[in-house]
């Protein structure tokens, strides 16, 4: 949606956040920012860090304005900030679909620094144990393979053990087997788009029509 609202969200880029009071000037900043990318006739991006949200404002509006959908090379990591913002929307997500009387919120403290793998993994165990009583089915487990876990704390990685075998967090994923202690903006995606659709598929009542396992004979 190509609404100011959503301009307003990336206020990041000029050290500003969305609650500040804006210019005309910084709400039109971005616009021009991202008209850039098709003003060069740019298929990649590569901005710095604190650039990102205009690299996703203009992957969104490419298509809906007739353009391409520029390809985002970043290689920055997730910053608690932005980690902490995206698990609260998680939050708010489960307490409108789960119903949830009150929405699960993050423990990240908000700051610009890197957040850790070890950190993602803890709240997705809160978010997990939040979503649990609402399962309505066990997914086949997964065998975890162990030695290629890069987790060394001993109680976050029995916690990253339990959601590799309840199929709530890919065995090969960057959280599980990465060499850093960060996570790109890529892989912090991928394991919470992962994370999300396995909690959905737990939480709902399979439709007999279009489940395969559930037909019976062939």
């Amino acid at each position: 949606e190509n609404s100011v609202t959503r301009i307003i969200r990336c206020a990041q880029i000029m050290g500003r956040s969305e609650k500040d009071t804006l210019s005309a000037a910084q709400i039109f900043y971005p616009c021009m920012q991202a008209a850039d990318v098709f003003y060069l006739k740019a298929d990649l991006t590569q901005l710095g860090m604190d650039q990102r949200k205009v690299n996703v404002l203009a992957r969104e509006i490419g298509p809906k304005l007739g353009f391409w959908k520029p390809v985002v090379v970043s290689q920055s990591p997730v910053t608690r900030a932005e980690a902490s913002t995206t698990f609260n929307r998680l939050g708010q997500l489960f307490q409108s679909v789960l119903k949830h009387s009150v929405p699960v919120k993050s423990k990240i403290a908000s700051s610009n620094s890197p957040v850790t793998r070890t950190e993602v993994i803890r709240e997705l165990g809160r978010f997990y144990r939040a979503a649990e009583p609402e399962f309505k089915i066990t997914l086949k487990p997964v065998t975890p393979d162990l030695p290629r876990i890069t987790v060394d704390d001993p109680s976050d990685r029995k916690l990253l053990v339990k959601l590799i075998e309840r199929g709530c967090v890919p065995m090969y994923s960057s959280l599980v087997t990465g060499k850093t202690k960060t996570l790109t903006v890529a892989q912090f995606g991928d394991d919470i788009g992962f994370f999300l659709a396995r909690v959905s598929e737990m939480t709902h009542v399979p439709s007999v029509r279009w489940t395969p396992y559930l037909h019976g004979g062939d």
